[in-house]
């Protein structure tokens, strides 16, 4: 079941935070603005992060009034996570739409785009993704979970392991 999820680039922290407010139910859209979060390491690292924030689990996330949306990633989420794309910010636009080593270059700088390998029922209101990379041979997985009626993301770091430079 190969699907793509297409969209307009957001390019701060308050649209992607508004995209998801609004799309929350959407477990799709959810996948694609949290991508386009990842995209944002590459012009403003604490915008980024505090974008991802919103839409990942309490426990991975703290509070920060001095962000724009009131959140940051845990400490351990920043440290570990965050530090790995941070350090290769192709990991992300190899996500969205990147057309592969060396530079991922995306086709359009206004668009981005997630290629979907499948998607499954991992219990209970949880969601397993598998997502193709440029930069990777194996579709990767991600997991997202229902919480209240709003998707949020559970599990994430295989999407951090790198790409192919």
């Amino acid at each position: 079941m190969r699907s793509q999820i297409d969209g307009d680039r957001l390019r701060d922290a308050e649209a992607i935070k508004q995209h998801y407010e609004s799309n929350s139910g959407d477990p799709d859209q959810v996948l694609w603005a949290f991508l386009n979060a990842l995209l944002l390491l590459e012009e403003n690292a604490n915008d980024a992060m505090a974008a991802c924030a919103v839409m990942m689990r309490e426990a991975d996330r703290r509070d920060d009034r001095n962000r724009i949306t009131s959140l940051m990633p845990s400490r351990m989420r920043e440290q570990s996570e965050f530090y790995r794309l941070k350090a290769n910010k192709l990991i992300a636009r190899s996500y969205v739409g990147g057309d592969g080593p060396p530079e991922y270059a995306l086709a359009d700088e206004g668009k981005i785009s997630v290629d979907v390998k499948s998607k499954e029922e991992a219990g209970p209101g949880l969601l397993k993704y598998f997502i193709w990379s440029s930069g990777k041979d194996n579709a990767t997985p991600v997991k997202l979970r229902e919480v209240n009626g709003a998707w949020v993301w559970d599990e994430w770091s295989s999407i951090t392991t790198g790409v192919r430079k």
